[in-house]
């Protein structure tokens, strides 16, 4: 990657003058993790619910960070390092920003497919990735059993495991699978990704809604909050638009809300097991000892369909 500036970096996302005093301060890299700290980094300090980012500045300085972004309502000491320090309101929605502006768009150039919901998110993106992948050639995958190439996926998610990475890991994840000319990507958007702002700057093409069950509630406060977390993933992209296309399974009493709400913005495309007003239907399903026999109607047109999935 090219140095970016930092002034460039940051532009409109900080009341602090910076062309003023950081013009000549050039970034070389991304780290919200201080251990993760190159020489000319720049350490974004987050606030979360356990740690403060700014407790970590010094040793990420003394690892050679060029700079500091951290969250202007952090307590602690932003002076006499030898590195700038910047502070920055709401800094964990504004991650996704400066990460897509250092990595150059990377989902702009990409058809992203992201897919939302308690249960099926994995099973699911596993398998429209793997249709994408042979129908039209490499497709990227993002979420809790890998990332990378379909056909060459590392094992486990990044960072950790967490089914949505951080902005830096995603958007350094897409401009990973742009290097290799990977022009389809298919990630998990969980309801923790899309409450942090994990997923801004990412430029979504198709947003698909599973269900919505009771689970995390012990993170969200209510119901209501864990779906309007949700929901946030079929509202305004990185380009300022809504989603092209809007995927909801309409037997979820959530997802047909969802459905009217998002007609108008986006394409919307319903399915639902047995309801003739779904767009796509699945109906007479069979569970047999080599996998699932079904029907679907695809807008009135039938198609039968056997798949090896149990």
């Amino acid at each position: 990657m090219r140095k970016k500036a930092l002034s460039t970096l940051l532009d409109g996302l900080t009341t602090e003058n910076i062309r003023a005093g950081l013009t000549g301060v050039m970034i070389g890299g991304l780290a919200d993790r201080s251990d993760d700290v190159h020489a000319r980094d720049l350490f974004i300090a987050l606030q979360g619910r356990r740690f403060n980012g700014l407790d970590f500045a010094p040793e990420a300085v003394e690892r050679g960070a060029a700079a500091v972004a951290y969250d202007a309502g952090a307590v602690g000491d932003a002076g006499g390092a030898p590195a700038p320090f910047v502070a920055i309101e709401n800094l964990s929605k504004k991650v996704g920003c400066i990460a897509d502006r250092f990595f150059e768009h990377p989902s702009v150039q990409a058809e992203v497919t992201a897919v939302t919901g308690t249960d099926g998110k994995t099973s699911v993106a596993h398998l429209i990735a793997g249709a994408l992948h042979l129908e039209h050639g490499a497709c990227g995958l993002i979420g809790t059993l890998g990332h990378g190439r379909f056909d060459a996926l590392h094992a486990g998610g990044t960072e950790g495991n967490l089914t949505t990475p951080g902005a830096v890991a995603l958007h350094r994840e897409l401009h990973k699978l742009r290097e290799r000319n990977v022009s389809r990507v298919v990630l998990e958007a969980s309801s923790h990704g899309l409450d942090q702002g994990r997923l801004v700057g990412v430029d979504v093409d198709v947003a698909v809604f599973t269900n919505l069950g009771r689970d995390h509630l012990d993170y969200h406060a209510s119901l209501e909050e864990y779906a309007a977390a949700k929901e946030r993933l079929f509202a305004s992209t990185a380009s300022g638009r809504a989603p092209g296309r809007a995927v909801i399974n309409v037997a979820d009493s959530f997802g047909r809300e969802l459905a009217v709400r998002c007609r108008g913005r986006s394409e919307v495309i319903t399915y639902a097991i047995g309801d003739a007003e779904a767009d796509v239907v699945a109906e007479d399903i069979a569970c047999e000892p080599d996998g699932l026999r079904l029907r679907i109607r695809v807008r009135g047109e039938a198609v039968a369909l056997h798949s090896p999935l149990v």
